[in-house]
């Protein structure tokens, strides 16, 4: 088996500085090939919110992965990614691909761990699509009084690539924050 360092970086989880946070215990929750760990502090409509994104990604499913994203978000970041000669759409193959060893014909997600974050910073986080010029205050502000609730979650990713016996943490202790909205849970990815 190669040793591997972790491969995805999701541009817009960068920005919003993942920082420490504990864990109370969690309980698995079996979902379509994707076994999802959650602690029990995670309601069932976040956990469902997570697994259909990272599902999109694997499936490379652009149009399950843009119903996640929250409305204000993808019209702005793909303004900005407009503004850098890409798009959404090359931006989604990004991540991906960013899952992709090589030497491997194929890869998929084996588990997702989820933590509630215990010291949310929202001001924090939406400060930081406004410094990169991703969202406008006002924009920031609506995405934050449109929401019903926001949950603030750091998530660890496993995949199995074809050919190994075991799974590998590709991704880990990063940070998802969740929008509850009239339309669902959304997100920022």
């Amino acid at each position: 088996m190669k040793k591997r360092v972790p491969a995805i970086i999701f541009a817009a989880l960068l920005l919003t500085g993942c920082r420490g946070g504990e864990s109370s215990g969690s309980e698995t929750v079996p979902a379509d090939g994707i076994t999802m760990h959650a602690d029990e502090s995670v309601s069932d409509e976040y956990t469902e919110a997570v697994k259909t994104y990272f599902t999109a990604i694997e499936q490379s499913d652009f149009a399950a992965y843009a119903a996640m994203m929250h409305p204000v978000y993808s019209e702005a970041f793909g303004e900005y990614l407009r503004q850098k000669g890409s798009s959404l759409e090359e931006n989604f193959a990004a991540q991906h691909k960013r899952f992709d060893e090589d030497g491997y014909d194929s890869w998929r997600i084996t588990d997702i761990s989820l933590t509630k974050h215990t010291d949310p910073d929202y001001d924090y986080f939406f400060k930081q699509f406004v410094n990169a010029g991703i969202l406008t205050d006002a924009q920031a502000q609506s995405v934050r009084d449109g929401a019903e609730a926001l949950e603030d979650l750091k998530f660890s990713v496993d995949v199995l690539y074809a050919g190994d016996d075991a799974p590998v943490t590709a991704v880990t202790n990063m940070e998802l924050v969740l929008f509850k909205t009239a339309d669902g849970i959304k997100l920022f990815g």
